[in-house]
């Protein structure tokens, strides 16, 4: 029974990377054109998508600056909680507000993008 378990999984195995490599080739595919087109959002998921497929790999790290942008953000005092929300001029309603966390947030990567930060902590105006 182990023989054919082992045998079983040198003839799976090797399919998987080769399949994962290949969505990770299509995704980046995907995410440099869409970074070429100014989708900036999509552009980044179909990156991280890239990025999880295919580690360590050049060209997907020659994209990220095209895509992400890094944000820090430090506070005195610190463990203000930071929100973002995205610019979008062509959305009818705003976005909501998307909490990020409490200061400091340190290179934080995000999709390329216009951003509305507030930053805010009890007790503190606004």
């Amino acid at each position: 029974m182990l023989v054919v378990l082992i045998a079983l999984f040198t003839v799976l195995a090797p399919g998987r990377a080769r399949a994962r490599r290949e969505r990770g080739r299509a995704a980046l595919a995907r995410a440099t054109a869409l970074s070429d087109s100014g989708r900036y959002v999509e552009a980044y998921a179909a990156f991280s998508d890239a990025e999880r497929a295919l580690p360590g790999d050049s060209a997907v790290a020659k994209l990220q600056p095209k895509v992400a942008d890094i944000l820090t953000v430090t506070s005195e005092p610190s463990a203000a909680r930071v929100w973002t929300q995205r610019f979008d001029t062509t959305a009818a309603q705003p976005r909501d507000s998307v909490l990020l966390g409490e200061t400091p947030i340190r290179e934080r990567r995000m999709a390329r993008g216009d951003y509305r930060l507030v930053i805010a902590k009890h007790g503190f105006v606004r």
